[in-house]
């Protein structure tokens, strides 16, 4: 029930309107209608119709939910034809109003009734739509308002775009992903260990590069078993909709628009390194015009001297087309360190010229990394050596005498010599929260089937002798004896298994089946995509399959680790890939130990590589980050111990020592270095603590709340944490954001989310919060709004014009910009008489006591007070004008001096450390230039209008 005043207020009500046709009224319940004319009425009702939207409403003439559409001198209207006037004067001819004013385009008289208006005029702007009786309930301008208030504030926050990720917050992940994030055109190598999260990491900075305006188109390139699997990690985590290009894809888009470029219809595009095998593609996607492109599995990228790979020519084409650059490797000298060269000149060819320079570059890291450890180890005197080798490397350095200066110190050594700019590597060593991993083996008697000489064999044909009897090893192998023993004793526990090829994968899932009766899921090259990912998920599923066979396929990205147990059913030949299978399992976030079960043949090829990993390289128990050198040093010892002509023995003795050597000698050189500047535990932490942060002082779920009650949008309480988003039948919008016709589960709750992959997890950068407050900011609900107070520190009668003006900064990096202007809302509250209360009255106890008002006595008021309320807007509008005027020059301010210190700091980098590009400092330079323009043509908007009666 709307309030009526007493009659002393002195303003009599009336919900009589006087109706005619040709005029112009706008609907009060359905403003997208456009605008009305009254076609006819009788002594009950009136008939608009609509003509914008080709729609025509009959209503009770005492009772229409309509507003008159009323301008006044000083606004600009616009003629049917499509002509505007400026509007000097208002005349009333038979209840018809017309319009006299200046042509804008010529500069001549003109006058228009209000018949002859633009159908498609909208009643958008705050002003207007107070002054005609547009008028919104208050809850809609406090959402307004709080909502412009959350947006500064959450993309004011230094980790805007790492807030929403649904992981767990791992400060090694979120360092990097904040370094390169912050950087225009990132180009880097993601070489952590396997297990580390180097895909989280990427995604990171793609969630914060597109968040923050500072990347719009992005090519994310990766093997083809792991198309699904970054297409699901994409959106499941990241809310990032990438589409997925194939090659019938891109022909099907090749027939709709022929010579069109498929790449152009999508600003987000993932597809298989496999679909530039064809020239076409290859020179379509190199004028993508990317601003960022990924590279998942470097390594498969090959390199040499004058013989490039395809698929490595083809990357170059992209790294020189393309600003951003990041390639992700968990081994990145696994194919030799000259592809190790080749993988960095990618993305730096000005930096990386020269193989032998690098490879001495490598050596030299040694010197460096002996300084460092120094300086970094507590209470250790500096021997004089080292202090000749800190003032030869920096001679600017004085002091060592503090903590403080050895640690600028340590910071100059790693800027100047080390390779952070270009390479980041966390390794197990300096990173927690690993599971232990434990070894059990079981060495299987030499079945008959098997008794053949060495020498007669391949070497693939020794370590898998069951390529040797195709489809029926199974029969006599004891290894597959043992492994339905393990199945059975492991009762009720996930087992991953994996073999080495797919014959041997699609040979034992059918023995098992038919012989034993156990029924599994099985993952292998020959299988299709889909079915793949099917049986991933049927493993995945608690009520799904226990045992997973896979090929080696399955050893590369894929994430098992809800699963505890591993089967080796035969060993690898290359470190690597057995530090890959295991790193299905070996996970940070791991919950327990990692079981690995070896079975293998005595006296065999099997037993000597078991042999040579476990006592050797210790590569079962311990990640071994030098095993793939120690292979290559030792590989013609290990082939013959394999064959039988050398005793394993001598083997494992060179291997131990070569092992040693290796691993002393990346303590003293690069990987101590990396280990330094890929993670900063300091830095890493306090982002962790502003995220964290971020979660608790905004309280999103009231937000939400309000936003849904306000949309008519159903928010049911399910259980702890979690609650059903829903469309009702009374919703005020045809479409709530992100929210599906059955409803969606969401939760505010960072480990409900990470428990419950099946619920959505709403943060600040959540697409459905994001889409909400736009729905918010750019409707009209809450731009104009009256409400009755009870105030006793200013007498009944008092009228109060509350105004939320808004600073727009027209930018494709705006959300960048809006961190150095801090806000970009401004509020006023003005008497009726001029008087400036917004640091008078109190807003928590102005509102304390609020009714809402009837609409008639909102359009007496407006009728009655117009010229007031019109000057109080406009004061408050210069007002407005003044504030942002001083928050503009300081923005520039902070925005140059910040960019002032990076570019001197790069600017001697790049004179001591050729890893720092003249690219980077150019486009910061051309960056500062277009933001400063920015700023330069920011304007002041008033947003929001709220007309306070004191009853």
């Amino acid at each position: 029930m709307g309030w009526k005043p007493a009659s002393g207020f002195g303003l009599p009500v009336s919900n009589k309107r006087s109706f005619s046709p040709g005029q112009r009224w706008t609907s009060d319940t359905e403003s997208d209608l456009g605008l009305g004319l009254v076609s006819s009425l009788d002594r009950r009702t009136v008939t608009v119709v609509f003509p914008a939207s080709g729609e025509q409403r009959t209503y009770a003439a005492n009772n229409a939910p309509l507003s008159r559409l009323s301008l006044s001198p000083g606004e600009t209207v616009l003629s049917r034809e499509g002509w505007e006037m400026k509007i000097t004067d208002v005349l009333q001819e038979k209840q018809l109003l017309v319009y006299q004013g200046v042509r804008v385009d010529t500069g001549e008289r003109a006058q228009l009734p209000e018949t002859q208006l633009n159908n498609f005029t909208q009643v958008a702007d705050a002003k207007t739509r107070l002054l005609t009786g547009q008028i919104d309930s208050n809850k809609w301008f406090d959402i307004r308002a709080d909502t412009h208030k959350y947006t500064d504030q959450v993309q004011c926050r230094e980790t805007y775009g790492l807030c929403g990720a649904r992981i767990s917050l791992v400060p090694h992940q979120l360092f990097i992903a904040q370094t390169l994030g912050e950087r225009f055109a990132p180009r880097a190598l993601l070489a952590d260990e396997v297990g580390l999260g180097k895909t989280i990491e990427a995604c990171l900075v793609l969630h914060k590069q597109l968040l923050t305006g500072r990347a719009h188109r992005v090519l994310i390139i990766v093997p083809e078993a792991l198309l699904h699997q970054w297409l699901v990690e994409l959106l499941r985590r990241f809310n990032l909709h990438f589409k997925l290009f194939d090659e019938v894809r891109c022909a099907s888009l090749a027939e709709a628009d022929a010579g069109a470029n498929p790449f152009d219809t999508e600003q987000l595009v993932l597809t298989p390194l496999s679909l530039f095998e064809s020239p076409c593609r290859k020179q379509q996607a190199l004028r993508g015009n990317w601003d960022l492109v990924v590279v998942d599995e470097a390594h498969h990228i090959r390199w040499s001297e004058g013989d490039p790979s395809p698929g490595y020519a083809f990357v170059a084409g992209l790294a020189d087309a393309s600003p951003g650059l990041l390639l992700l490797t968990a081994t990145p000298e696994q194919l030799g360190e000259d592809s190790h060269f080749a993988r960095l000149r990618l993305l730096d060819p000005d930096r990386f010229t020269d193989f032998d320079a690098f490879t001495q570059e490598q050596r030299d890291y040694q010197e460096i990394s002996a300084i460092v450890d120094a300086l970094i180890s507590p209470g250790q005197t500096l021997s004089p050596h080292i202090l000749d080798l800190i003032r030869k490397l920096i001679p600017e350095n004085a002091a060592v005498d503090t903590p403080f200066a050895r640690d600028d110190i340590v910071r100059k050594l790693i800027d100047r010599h080390g390779p952070s700019r270009v390479l980041f590597r966390n390794t197990r060593a300096n990173i927690k929260g690993f599971p232990e991993r434990r070894v059990y083996q079981y060495p299987q008697a030499m079945p008959a089937g098997y008794a053949v000489h060495p020498e007669q064999l391949e070497v693939t044909n020794l370590l898998y002798p069951e390529t040797t009897q195709p489809g029926i090893w199974v029969t006599f192998d004891p290894r597959v004896t043992y492994l339905v023993a393990e199945y059975r004793r492991l009762e009720g526990e996930k087992i991953l298994v994996i073999c080495a090829s797919a014959n041997t994968v699609v040979d034992l899932e059918q023995d098992l089946r038919t012989r034993f009766g156990i029924y599994s899921a099985v993952f292998h090259e020959n299988m299709s995509m889909i079915a793949r990912d099917r049986a991933a998920h049927f493993f995945a599923d608690s009520e799904g399959a226990r045992l997973l066979i896979c090929s080696e396929i399955g050893s590369e990205g894929r994430n098992f680790q809800f699963a505890h147990h591993m089967v080796l059913f035969d060993l690898p030949l290359y470190p690597d890939l057995l530090e890959q299978r295991i790193g299905r399992l070996d996970r940070i976030g791991q919950s327990d130990d990692i079981q690995i079960h070896v079975p293998y043949i005595e006296d065999s090829a099997q037993a000597v590589l078991f042999q040579w990993y476990q006592q050797g390289l210790n590569a079962l128990q311990k990640t071994c980050s030098v095993g793939q050198n120690v292979f290559d040093e030792t590989k013609t010892l290990l082939l013959d111990a394999l064959f039988g002509t050398v005793e394993p023995d001598e083997l494992i003795k060179k291997t131990r020592a070569t092992c040693e050597k290796k691993i002393r000698a990346l303590e003293r050189g690069r990987d101590r270095l990396l280990e330094i500047s890929s993670y900063n535990k300091e830095l890493a932490e306090h982002i962790v603590s502003s995220i964290q942060s971020t979660d608790a002082e905004l309280n999103i779920q009231n937000y939400m709340e309000r936003v849904c009650d306000a949309f008519g949008v159903e928010l049911e309480h399910k259980h702890e944490n979690a609650y059903i988003v829903r469309p009702s039948e009374h919703m005020h919008t045809a479409h709530f954001p992100y929210l599906r016709d059955d409803g969606v589960t969401v939760t505010y709750d960072r480990p409900s989310a990470l428990a419950h992959e099946d619920v959505e997890y709403l943060s600040w950068e959540h697409p459905m919060i994001q889409g909400a407050m736009d729905l918010v900011v750019t409707g009209d609900h809450g731009k104009a709004v009256a409400v009755g107070v009870e105030f006793e520190l200013l007498p009944r009668g008092s009228l109060l014009i509350e105004t939320i003006h808004l600073l727009e900064i027209v930018a494709p990096n705006a959300p960048e910009l809006r961190r150095f202007v801090g806000t970009t809302m401004c509020q006023f509250i003005r008497g009726g008489n001029g008087r400036d209360f917004s640091k008078l009255v109190n807003s928590e106890a102005l509102f304390g006591k609020s009714r809402t008002m009837e609409n008639a006595l909102v359009r007496k008021i407006l009728k009655l007070r117009r010229q007031n309320i019109i000057s109080a807007i406009g004061q408050n509008e210069g007002d407005a004008k003044k504030v942002f005027a001083g928050v503009i020059e300081s923005a520039k301010s902070r925005l140059v001096s910040s960019t002032e210190r990076e570019l001197e700091r790069l600017a001697y980098l790049r004179s001591v450390n050729a890893s720092v590009r003249a690219e980077e400092i150019n486009l910061i330079q051309q960056q500062l230039k277009l933001s400063l323009d920015s700023f330069n043509k920011a304007q002041a908007r008033l947003d929001a209008i709220r007309l306070i009666v004191i009853l």
